[in-house]
């Protein structure tokens, strides 16, 4: 035991008190500052300490210390010895009489007090029940003798992943095994090859950057990616629409041509790669067509499409990160000529895909854990190589987002875009805004130089349909503040 080839694990007892450990009952451990040694939880002759040799050996004898560290001594004065060859069976070392042998203990904490037996045994479990203490029952043991028959030397299962070392993005996790014993017993051999440890890449399935972004396609915010990630669009051949609250200019109207289209950039704030959830406002006058589409020409991509079969259906495609596979969620519900709030999701930690009208999830799809191929542009109507598949109707508020929302947290993203309309503001003289007033939308104020901004930076569009503060003033001109303050 000493020597460590008997694992912790081998080594249990009857009960175990809080201040000690099975692990610290091998013979000479000390522990700083708490003790050492195996001591249970009730002090009476019915506990026991059992080691589990691992393979039959042939017992000669053992050896018993008493408390190493803490703050009292204590030790076991004598005990009774068991062995078996199952851990179920049990046999009592008996004396020259035929009577349960109780062997002497220690008489200190620190002396090894060795005994053995007058006939050695084959055991594969060993157990010291003490029958009388000091103090207390605390020990520390040791079995004397030598394995029975070979003994190869192999690897213990591996043991469990650790932590991913990161809560984002891409890191790493790994697992350990151990060869036991150490070292092959009588004429055994090593069978212990290759690595103690086994390391993979893992993720929580999270980007470390902000992910997302959200564009009303009305004519007041336009194509703007109203988030701050600066994925700001561009329309070529489309038209402002009523909304799908009736609102004038309240979305973007796509004729159904190849020239009439939205392109959206990706700076990295759009490549959401493990989770994603994208929602939009749709009003389809014909049934087929590309709605939303991570451009990739005619290759497999991550896409939001319709497409008529028995009836209109929704359909939800997540290719993985290098365009080889696709899979895709087919769902009917759609209505023609008509608003319909859409989304579709991927949960990278539970590999589930789901279609998602009018807040009620329609469709799910298992695929398994998938980097997905969100690193390109946005396209909405219109994709080159995809010929006479064009969407024509209506789209407004459209969201992406970099996680997979919960029924809840689609149900609030879809009241993201309500038409509501602040009055129009203008920048502070001296100054400058940016934004636009639709519902949810924070205007950002700046002064020119040489002047300072006297009031909050930016205003939020509230859902009472006014702004969260005032437009602040420039206030000026202090010219050059290295050069001292101008009159």
């Amino acid at each position: 035991m000493e020597n460590g080839m008997i694992p912790d694990e081998n080594i249990t007892a009857s009960s175990t008190h809080g201040d000690c450990s099975t692990g610290s009952a091998r013979l000479y451990t000390v522990l700083d500052e708490q003790t050492s040694g195996w001591c249970p939880l009730t002090t009476d002759a019915d506990q026991w300490l059992q080691i589990n040799l691992g393979s039959e050996v042939k017992v000669a004898g053992v050896a018993t210390q008493g408390q190493g560290g803490g703050l009292s001594d204590a030790w076991v004065t004598s005990y009774k010895l068991l062995y078996s060859l199952d851990g179920d069976t049990w046999n009592v070392i008996l004396d020259d009489q035929g009577r349960q042998k109780v062997f002497s203990g220690n008489i200190d904490t620190q002396s090894a007090v060795t005994n053995m037996l007058d006939r050695s045994v084959i055991a594969s479990y060993v157990r010291f029940q003490p029958q009388t203490w000091y103090q207390s029952i605390v020990m520390r043991v040791e079995v004397l003798g030598s394995y029975f028959k070979t003994v190869n030397s192999s690897w213990t299962e591996w043991g469990p992943w650790t932590e991913c070392s990161v809560t984002c993005d891409n890191g790493q996790r790994t697992r350990e095994r151990t060869c036991m014993p150490p070292v092959p017993m009588c004429g055994g051999t090593n069978k212990c090859v290759g690595s103690s440890t086994e390391t993979e890449e893992c993720t929580h399935g999270v980007r470390c950057t902000a992910i997302g972004g959200l564009w009303h396609l009305n004519g007041d915010c336009g194509l703007l990616d109203i988030t701050g990630n600066g994925n700001d669009g561009t329309a070529q051949g489309t038209q402002l629409a009523e909304g799908p609250e009736g609102e004038t200019e309240g979305s973007y109207l796509f004729l159904g041509t190849s020239s009439s289209y939205v392109d959206i950039p990706n700076n990295g704030a759009l490549d959401t790669r493990y989770s994603i959830t994208i929602l939009a406002q749709i009003f389809p006058t014909s049934t087929l067509g590309p709605v939303f589409v991570y451009a990739a020409d005619a290759e497999p991509v991550v896409r939001l499409t319709l497409a008529q079969y028995d009836s209109m259906h929704f359909i939800f495609s997540l290719a993985d990160r290098t365009g080889t596979v696709t899979t895709h969620v087919t769902a009917p519900n759609v209505t023609l000529n008509s608003w319909n709030n859409v989304a579709a999701s991927y949960n990278y930690s539970s590999g589930e895909m789901f279609v998602w009208h009018e807040g009620v999830k329609v469709k799910s799809q298992w695929l398994g854990p998938r980097e997905s191929r969100t690193q390109l542009p946005i396209r909405l109507g219109a994709v080159d190589g995809y010929g006479d598949f064009l969407f024509s109707g209506r789209i407004s508020c459209l969201q992406v987002y970099g996680y997979a929302m919960s029924p809840e947290e689609i149900s609030v993203a879809q009241g993201k875009c309500a038409a509501i309309r602040c009055p129009k503001l203008s920048a502070p003289r001296n100054g400058i805004m940016t934004g636009c007033n639709s519902f949810n939308h924070t205007v950002q104020f700046v002064c020119d130089e040489g002047f300072i901004l006297g009031g909050a930076s930016n205003a939020t569009c509230q859902e009472d349909g006014s702004w969260s503060d005032n437009v602040p003033i420039c206030i000026g001109g202090f010219g050059d503040l290295g050069g001292g303050m101008g009159g």
